[in-house]
């Protein structure tokens, strides 16, 4: 019964976690909505490659977001599957 109850607890830490670098990303991706789609294209995959590597807030946000999230599921599947 710990191991659901940590689960859930992780899932939903994770999940108000998650908004928060989503916000942030697109605040800080909005300067560039004016511009022809070409350019928006290669700004935003930048931007997904710059956040991977952990380097600034965004990046950790979303990267605890969805370790708290994916390690949540899998307390949850290893409790039901007892």
């Amino acid at each position: 019964m710990l191991g659901l109850f940590i689960g859930i607890v992780l899932i939903i830490i994770g999940f108000f976690i998650i908004p928060i670098g989503f916000v942030q990303l697109k605040d800080e991706l909005g300067d560039y909505s004016d511009k022809p789609i070409y350019k928006r294209i290669f700004v935003y995959t930048i931007e997904i490659f710059s956040f991977l590597n952990l380097s600034n807030i965004i990046g950790w946000l979303l990267g605890i977001g969805f370790l708290l999230v994916i390690s949540g599921f899998y307390f949850v599947i290893l409790f039901f599957s007892k």
